[in-house]
This record gives structure tokens, sequence and C-alpha cells, in this order.
């Protein structure tokens, strides 16, 4: 494949995501382009479909991604930024040889972007984005009759820095990894191994910031085996994994993995990690009946026992999750699973203080699908948190109701709504006497969502497709605390309450004043936290194969966003409030063309 200036968005939009945590959210990608041959530049490290199921060591959604550098308007300013980083062109060769070696290499480059302040009417420009290098090679052989497997990966990310505007990201990030599994009795067992490793250079400025990120925190105060450094101008780390296992020869199947990622591991640039410092160990056992039995088509039970530490080894987390799968004769199916957690320590809650013992919990889930060879299909998930104490309350329904009036259209209704109360939302830190003081209430948040998709095929190489969807989020806090004890054995001893004396409520500034001395002098003030967000998605897409391989995709795509400073919930007056809002829309026509060399 070889694509000059590849659309920087992709044929179909992102869903709407409401993220309060601390971590970056994770999309799929959905650009034609990077997904062709996806599975051979793939170097995953975990397995399963948890938080970190998408760690990588190539995201490929980094390329073409948001500019980096956020400029914050000031008064009288107006700033128009580009949403997306130019591709100024990419290539790529992937397949895989008839003696079973596997190639896939990437290159793109990404140009300078910038953005343009208004002030008054004198404008100037200043660079959110610099020019980029993206390399990804990767490579992998089949021995003996495919039951021994060897592989490499490389990835190399280079900046231009050529303005001080972007000082705070890395001058280059290198990463790579080696990969052996190994078969055995018919393929039945079968051992991995990979090994992993990163390097990443840049200035004192971009290495305080890489230290200081989500997925290391290096100022934690409570950890010893690692520091914040701000002379530092360079970061190295390792990581892997290690599984054996049986997959095959009997309806009992099991195995053993582990993971490691050092706290210096850092894959961001051109991977997704979402949390380096972590030592992680899973066993796993599954029985599956894939021959009908009684009134059962197949049936399927996993069980597993996971726990974690990090380098300095703190118990994590630990746990037991089970899960069933099964279809019955009239080829309806339904699914259930759970998880316990015990007690866990996060060292993200505090963004960037000491760890918090956080209480165990118990999820479970459950689905119900019918007949999916009938015209109209249902399918219906519920899943539900209790967490220790009552501290977090999740709720969530969700439904699919795909119907098919013929063969060639289709519509699919996706409703969702979750409610949640949790006690412990993180607001934010503030400073009393040179102590760190970590601000948290208790938010009672709700969201739903409505997917609709339109699938029409005009001809066998002629598709119509409508995807739209509405999204709401509300969230109030109230019962406001900070944390003063984090890693106490007694729960209630682990944060202080306000009381009424300590907090007052100012309409006139919608703020909050924090006087804990109540000497009449706040201590602290903090704007009210409270949001009600509402987002609207859709995308309109004609294709047409016009010869075997090429095809042409014209895209219309809309978007309406508006985010208010009240926590209430009202589904018809925010879908009313978001249809009324003025739409950003974009037009877009993509042809591509497929030759053999």
């Amino acid at each position: 494949d070889f694509t000059i200036n590849p659309d920087f968005g992709q044929v179909e939009a992102d869903p709407s995501q409401l993220n309060l945590s601390a971590y970056e959210t994770y999309y799929q990608e959905q650009r034609p382009f990077f997904i062709e041959g996806k599975s051979i530049f793939s170097f995953p490290l975990m397995i399963g479909d948890g938080d970190m199921s998408g760690e990588n060591l190539f995201y490929s959604r980094r390329i073409g991604r948001s500019p980096q550098y956020i400029i914050d308007a000031g008064n009288n300013e107006y700033v128009k930024a580009p949403a997306n980083t130019n591709i100024l062109g990419a290539a790529k060769i992937s397949g895989k040889t008839k003696d079973g070696l596997s190639i896939g290499l990437l290159e793109s480059v990404t140009s300078n972007e910038y953005a343009v302040i208004d002030s008054l009417g004198h404008r100037r420009k200043v660079m959110v984005e610099p020019l980029t290098n993206y390399l990804v090679g990767r490579i992998q052989k089949d021995f003996n009759g495919g039951n021994s497997i060897l592989g490499a990966i490389f990835t190399a990310t280079n900046r231009d820095i050529a303005s001080s505007s972007v000082n705070f990201l890395l001058r280059s990030a290198y990463t790579g990894g080696v990969d052996f599994t190994q078969y055995w009795k018919n393929r039945n067992y079968y051992f991995t191994v990979k090994g992993i490793f990163s390097d990443v250079n840049g200035s004192e400025e971009a290495l305080v910031n890489l230290q200081e990120a989500s997925s290391r925190y290096f100022q934690r105060p409570d950890i010893s085996y690692v520091r914040l450094d701000s002379a530092r101008r360079f970061l190295s780390g390792h990581g892997g994994r290690i599984e054996i296992g049986k997959t095959g020869g009997s309806k009992w199947t099991y195995g053993l993995f582990a993971n490691w990622k050092s706290p210096g591991l850092e894959l961001n640039d051109l991977g997704y990690e979402r949390d380096a410092d972590m030592v992680l160990q899973i066993l796993w056992s599954s029985y599956q009946m894939l021959q009908p039995k009684g009134i059962f088509r197949e049936f399927r039970l996993f069980m597993d026992q996971f726990s974690a530490w990090d380098f300095g080894g703190l118990n994590l987390a630990k746990g037991l999750e089970g899960n069933t799968n099964m279809q019955f004769t009239n080829y309806w199916r339904f699914n259930f699973g759970f998880s316990m957690e015990g007690n866990n320590y996060s060292k993200s809650m505090l963004r960037g203080g000491p760890d918090l013992k956080m209480p165990g919990g118990i999820r479970n889930y459950m689905s119900v699908s019918t007949d999916d060879r009938k015209k109209f299909v249902v399918m219906v998930d519920g899943f539900q948190y209790y967490g220790q104490y009552k501290y977090d309350r999740q709720h969530m329904i969700e439904a699919n109701l795909q119907y098919r009036p013929f063969n060639v259209f289709q519509i699919s209704l996706a409703p969702q709504y979750m409610v949640e109360k949790n006690e412990f939302q993180y607001v934010d830190t503030y400073s009393v006497n040179n102590q760190n003081q970590y601000l948290f209430g208790q938010i009672d948040q709700r969201v739903m969502s409505i997917s609709l998709r339109l699938n029409l095929t005009l001809l066998p190489n002629l598709n119509i497709q409508y995807w739209g969807q509405p999204f709401v989020a509300s969230g109030k806090y109230s019962n406001y605390k900070i944390i003063t004890s984090p890693r106490a054995s007694d729960y209630y001893a682990r944060f202080h309450p306000f009381t009424p004396a300590e907090i007052s409520y100012s309409p006139d500034f919608n703020e909050y004043q924090i006087d804990q001395d109540q000497n009449l002098t706040p201590e602290y003030t903090f704007s009210n936290p409270d949001f009600n967000w509402k987002q609207f998605r859709s995308n309109l897409v004609l294709k047409w194969e016009y010869i075997p391989g090429s095809d042409l995709y014209i895209v219309w795509s809309q978007s309406r966003d508006n985010t208010d400073s009240f926590g209430t919930f009202s589904p018809s007056r925010d879908l009313h409030d978001l249809f009324s809002l003025n739409p950003y829309n974009i037009f877009l026509i993509k042809i591509s063309y497929r030759f053999s060399l």
C-alpha cells in the first residue's frame, strides 16, 4: 500500500465517551490504510479485554493525532487551532511469503501544525505539533511446520523540535521487542515469551512531564525505588510477557500468564501504554462444550485469578473472575460474568500524590440475545458494580435492536443508560502550609446515548452507511472531603469530610470556599465542578468499489458539542438543547487505487 496525503479522519466517527479518570481514552483504529494488515504490525502486551487490553507497541492512532499543545485563550483572544495533524505521506508494505516469513514496514511523516491567535486584530502563529517521522518494522518467521514462530519489532518516533512551544514533547522515542512461540502435541499446548525495551530522549521539560505522567507518577512521596529527576534528559525501560498453557485436545484448557513493565518503560509516542511499574500474574482455566447436548448447542465456562504488584513489592490488586457463555438449541444466547476484587492500591487517584488504598468490590454482568439468523434480533446487556462500604455503586443497561427487512438493508438501534454514585471522584489538589491537600467529592453521574446505524447495499460494489449518536452526560458533586491518611487500614480514617462550617458555596461566583481553620479567611476556593455535557456525532458514507480493491468514499460528518455548569440530568431538555446547537460539518472525498507490483 502507498498513499499520499491520506485522510486525517476516518470513514466512521469515534463514539462519544466520558472519561473522568487520569488515563487516556483508547480509540479503535478506523482508517482503512492503517487497518489493512494490522495484525502483522501488532505486538500486544496483554490478554483479555480489560482496561490494559489495548497496550501495544504500535497504536496507529498516534499518526495524525490531535495536536498535543493546547492553547488556553486569554482575555480578548481567539484561537484557531487544527483538529488533527496533517499526514504528509505514508507508505506501508505488509504480507507473508509462502515460506512463512511475515513482513511489515510502515513509514509516515506528519507536518508542522500551527494555531493562529488573534488578539484585538493582532495575529500570531504558535506551533502546536512539530514535524514528526514515524517508523514501524515487524518481522515474524514460521518454522517446523508453523509450530515455532520467531519475531521482532522496532518502532521509532523522531520530532523536529523547532519551537519552544513544543519543547515539552520528546525529541526521539524508540521501542523494540522480540517474541517466540512454540506449539506441540498438534498445537494443543503452547509457550510464548516476549521481551520489550524503550529508550526516549528530550529536553528536561519533556522528561519531567514524562516522569509525572499518569502511567508512572514518579513524584509520589511514598515510593523510594524511583524518584523524579528534573535534570534527566533520557529514560529507558523494559518489559515482557510469558505464557504457557493448553488450548485444545479436550474440553478443559488452562494457562498461566505473567507480564512486567519497569517504571521507566514508555511506549506512548507510537504505542499505547496505560500503566508502567507493574508485574501482573493471571492463572486461568476454561471448559468448553462445542457439540450439541441437551438444551445447549455450545457451552463455555471460564475462570481466572489475578494479582498485581509494583516494582517496590506492593500488592496493587488481587481478585477472581468468571464467566459463562452458552447458546441454546433455539439459537438464543446467554452470558453471565462476575469479578471480585479485594482492597487495592491506586497510584492515579491522587494524581501524583501517595498511593490510595481503595475498597474492593463485586462486578457482575449479564446479556441475552435472540436468534441472530432472524430478521429481527434483540440483545440486552446489564452491568452492575458494588463497592465495599457503598463507596461506589454503578448500574448500566444497554440494548441492541437489529432489523433486516430485506437482505440489502439493515437497521440497528442501540440505546444505553448508566447511573453511578461514587464517593471518590478527584476534584483538585491545593496546598496549605506547604502541604498538599487532595480534594474529592461524591459524584452522582448519569450517561445516556442512542446509536442509530443504517446499512443499504444498492449493488454488490455500492454501499451507503449512516451512523449517528446523541450522547448526554451529567455529574453533580457533593459531600466534599480531603484525603488525610491514604493507606489507613480503617476506611473511614482515610479521609476527612468537610462540615458545613468548613465549606460554603457562593452562588454569585459559582464557587466553593474551604475554611478548615474557621477564621473567616478561606484557605482555598474552587469552581463548582458540576457539569452537563452534550455531544452528537454522525456520518453518512457512500462507498463505491469501482474496480476490485479500489474504492471511492464520499463522506459527510457532523458534530455538535456543548457543556453547561449544572449537574442535573434531563434527557428531553438535553436532547432539545443538543439539536438546537449549530453543527460542525466535514465533507470528505477519498479515492484509493490498488495496483500490483
